[in-house]
């Protein structure tokens, strides 16, 4: 049996639906599917959109892309809204590798078990990549296109086995840990006191400057605010939303990450009753509230387009602003 996290995912694309039921159906017993998960380094936010831990293989990160995707020559390539955007999940997939098996093994319950093996694969369940492509960041063993659904395990397992690193082969107790620390399970009773002071820590964590922008422009009713990673931007967000919901104005609080909207519903979640936005989530998710038709989930066209002009149209309609 193959223990899933969530059990059930809340998916926004089908293609990540598709890899996840296949590995999910496919995969050896005593595997661990993880789905949606969201890492935070000193760089930036990584988001893997499955990790698969196969027992005596190792442990997967798997970058999955829908539509039409392809490499010419020099990037690769994805088409949206009837145009080519350049993307790169190769390197997506690798950074979020590297940011989880650090957040795992600077886990105190890790210990000393020592490093496993960990790889990391792009798949793409409605292109078709030819058998002598190669990158040098990616050879063809690492992309499982269309054609290659249905063996979607075992590439995964194969991709892991056959790379020669070394590194230890994950046992039925590793994934049973790797298991309990990816899912946020809590720490020992002796690490909740240090646990809360670092959660107040980030609570208080405003600083003299931030506090003078939240002032400066309350009565502005469109600010950006640019900044690189660990600047702050979530945090005066959520204060922003805490503020104006204290003074009595009904906030939305919104982005488009799924990672990102639950921990920004967690965050939100530890407000007081007055301070709390009357709605917390993605941008998507407030339309479908309103009562918008819930589309094709890998359809660019609707969610980029036709369900933010659904959502002006029901917002004018209910009279909500």
């Amino acid at each position: 049996m193959v223990s899933c996290v969530p059990v059930a995912p809340d998916f926004t694309t089908h293609s990540e639906r598709i890899v996840w039921q296949q590995l999910r159906d496919t995969l050896p017993g005593g595997s661990l599917l993880l789905a949606n998960h969201r890492v935070t380094d000193r760089s930036k936010d990584h988001e893997a959109d499955l990790i698969a831990v196969v027992p005596g293989a190792g442990v997967a990160v798997i970058e999955v892309k829908g539509s039409t995707v392809w490499h010419d020559g020099s990037t690769w390539l994805i088409e949206r809204r009837g145009r080519p955007t350049r993307i790169d999940p190769v390197d997506r997939a690798r950074a979020a590798k590297y940011a989880l098996r650090e957040y795992v093994e600077s886990d105190p319950r890790w210990g000393s078990r020592g490093r496993l093996a960990w790889g990391h694969l792009i798949a793409l369940p409605f292109s078709a990549v030819p058998d002598d492509f190669a990158l040098p960041d990616c050879p063809r063993w690492m992309v499982i296109d269309r054609e290659q659904l249905n063996d979607a395990a075992a590439l995964v397992r194969v991709a892991l086995v056959d790379q020669v690193t070394g590194d230890r082969r994950p046992d039925t107790s590793d994934i049973a840990l790797l298991e309990e620390i990816l899912s946020g399970c809590p720490l020992p009773m002796r690490d909740l006191p240090a646990e809360a002071a670092e959660r107040e820590a980030t609570v208080d964590r405003l600083t003299q400057e931030q506090a003078v922008i939240l002032g400066a422009i309350q009565l502005l009713s469109r600010v950006e605010v640019r900044g690189g990673a660990g600047s702050g931007k979530t945090w005066l967000a959520v204060e922003q939303a805490r503020r104006l919901t204290r003074g009595g104005q009904r906030v939305a609080l919104m982005c488009y990450s799924r990672g990102l909207s639950d921990y920004l519903q967690r965050r939100c979640a530890g407000l007081r009753h007055n301070e709390r936005p009357a709605y917390v989530g993605t941008f998507h998710g407030l339309g479908l509230r309103w009562g918008a038709p819930s589309g094709s989930d890998d359809d660019p066209d609707f969610w980029e387009r036709q369900l933010p002009d659904q959502m002006a149209v029901l917002a004018r309609g209910t009279g909500t602003r």
